[in-house]
């Protein structure tokens, strides 16, 4: 009886080494590149990929993120080589990013309190201003599936670290507000591929009735930064039942329009070493919500010349069922499944500074040129 009860053992014992062998090799297996991906309707507000193509990407990740003992000491890794600061003198505080005048609260589940998102001590000369500044992180391996909503399929493969306005609405009808941040594309950020996204924050309508695109974003794409607008509106020339040439206000179709039509270029970046730069952008936004083609404004300033904005828009900000939007700030990254090699998906990083909403551009200069 013993006997029949050792070879069970082992036999078990023999299964459970093959099972564990199999998912090594399956892991290695895995290619560096994406060739899995099974993407559609590439670079339309619609396009998805399949969801497998990311859980084979997460079984990759967990083996090459492995030589770490947390999140948090890769995280403080990735901050020593980018600062020549020895860990031991480097900390990340968790916590989400803190706007002045804004109160924030976690979107889509990404806050996981591990550094992704936190106030960097100990680097105090690579702050825009001040001893501390804020890193956000983002992996592809860390992409959200929740119900009736899936990151990882959306937009040829997607995956954030965000905050996003407490409250239910940041710009209704008639709202004004000023915006200040200072930005650094730090790790994995600036590519020549124009199909990979890195948002760095935006104003979020409405999906009821269908995602149409976004009121704003601020964006890293093709190794510059943009500002996108979606709801443009201009006048087009068009017949009408009587054969009359009549003008009548129109908006892009962001599912059948480039991106360079929604685009608009605010700076040029040469990227290092780490697909990122080592220098700061200064960015003020000034934003009126408005339906009214008189009344609605979008304005960007950069890098301290707060006179002449480097885009202008003035018009209608919406349309009729979109006309109200949210603030959404940190890293939300989109067209990861086109990226070449894998690691390129992993650990993109980008740093925050002097962070401040103000609903005039006299209050938002006080804030950002104190001392505290």
């Amino acid at each position: 009886m013993n006997g029949y009860k050792d070879k069970n053992i082992i036999f078990a014992f023999f299964l459970l080494l093959t099972s564990c062998t199999q998912f090594d090799n399956e892991i290695e297996d895995i290619k560096d590149s994406f060739t899995q991906s099974n993407c559609f309707q590439s670079q339309t507000v619609s396009s998805f990929c399949d969801l497998e193509s990311s859980i084979i990407h997460k079984k990759w990740a967990k083996k090459y993120h492995s030589k770490f003992s947390s999140d948090k000491h890769r995280y403080l890794n990735n901050l020593s080589k980018l600062t020549g600061i020895e860990v031991k003198n480097l900390s990340i505080k968790p916590k989400m990013l803190d706007f002045y005048g804004f109160e924030e609260k976690d979107s889509m589940n990404s806050y996981r309190g591990e550094g992704e998102q936190g106030l960097v001590k100990g680097a105090s000369s690579f702050a825009f201003k001040g001893d501390e500044f804020w890193s956000v992180t983002v992996d592809y391996s860390e992409c959200k599936n929740k119900s009736g909503f899936s990151d990882c399929k959306q937009s040829e493969g997607s995956s954030r670290v965000e905050t996003r306005d407490n409250k239910h609405w940041s710009m209704y009808e008639g709202s004004e507000v000023w915006i200040h941040y200072a930005i650094q594309p730090k790790i994995n950020i600036l590519f020549r591929n124009d199909n990979r996204r890195f948002t760095v924050g935006q104003c979020h309508p409405s999906d009821v009735g269908g995602h149409k695109g976004l009121t704003w974003m601020l964006r890293f794409r093709g190794s510059d930064l943009y500002i996108v607008q979606y709801f443009k509106h201009y006048d087009l020339n068009f017949k009408d039942n009587d054969g009359e040439w009549k003008i009548k206000r129109a908006t892009l179709d962001p599912e059948t329009t480039s991106w360079k039509q929604t685009h608009t270029l605010l700076k040029k970046f040469d990227a290092n070493e780490f697909k990122g730069s080592d220098e700061w952008t200064s960015v003020m936004i000034h934003h009126v919500q408005s339906n009214q083609r008189d009344k609605g404004l979008l304005e960007v300033y950069i890098d301290g010349d707060w006179t002449n904005p480097v885009y202008s828009y003035k018009g209608e900000m919406s349309i009729p069922d979109k006309n109200k939007c949210y603030f959404k700030f940190g890293l939300y990254t989109n067209g990861n499944e086109t990226a070449i090699d894998r690691k390129l998906v992993e650990n993109m990083t980008v740093w925050y500074d002097n962070m401040a909403i103000a609903k005039s551009k006299s209050k938002l200069l006080e804030i950002i040129n104190s001392n505290e």
